[in-house]
């Protein structure tokens, strides 16, 4: 499957509880820790892989209730994907804060995709993939994103903007 294919599997994925992500993070946790790993940033899960919803519940539930048990045992900065932007400006608003009050847990970052990936050879290039006439995958319109970008920064959120292709750079 290349890139936004996923989404002709997504619907056969198991969907995890809130329970067993929780458990997946004390694991994550527990391996980085044992390799000498404090802190990790949390790109959180592309909006094609699941819903939105999950998304924002990743950040709003899963990672902060985590905090609030006193489980998180490194620093983790938890980012949502960019169309989570006004959720994550009402979570903002709503805590007063972009960070837990044990220091574990900061949040305030959206992250998006321009293009799609070297490997499936999907990365929005200038010149066609040997042997094709594609040139890559552009993931939205240049004139959208900028308006959606523009909206995070003023609300200060942290962007950022994953492009791998030399032309989405």
């Amino acid at each position: 499957l290349r890139d936004a294919a996923i989404t002709l599997v997504k619907s056969l994925q198991p969907r995890l509880t809130k329970e067993e992500r929780k458990d997946a993070i004390k694991a994550a946790v527990e391996y980085a820790l044992s390799n000498g790993v404090t802190s990790v940033h949390d790109m959180g899960t592309p909006i094609f892989s699941q819903s939105l919803e999950d998304c924002m519940t990743d950040l709003t539930e899963v990672w902060y209730e985590l905090a609030e048990e006193e489980e998180l045992k490194i620093r983790v900065m938890a980012c949502v994907p960019l169309a989570g932007e006004e959720g994550l400006h009402a979570f903002v608003t709503d805590q007063g804060t972009r960070h837990h009050h044990s220091q574990m847990l900061h949040w305030g970052c959206v992250k998006e995709f321009y293009d799609g990936s070297l490997g499936s050879e999907t990365a929005l290039m200038h010149e066609p993939y040997l042997g094709t006439q594609s040139t890559g995958l552009r993931i939205h319109e240049t004139k959208d994103l900028e308006e959606r970008v523009a909206r995070a920064n003023s609300n200060r959120h942290q962007i950022i903007v994953r492009a791998i292709g030399d032309r989405a750079v």
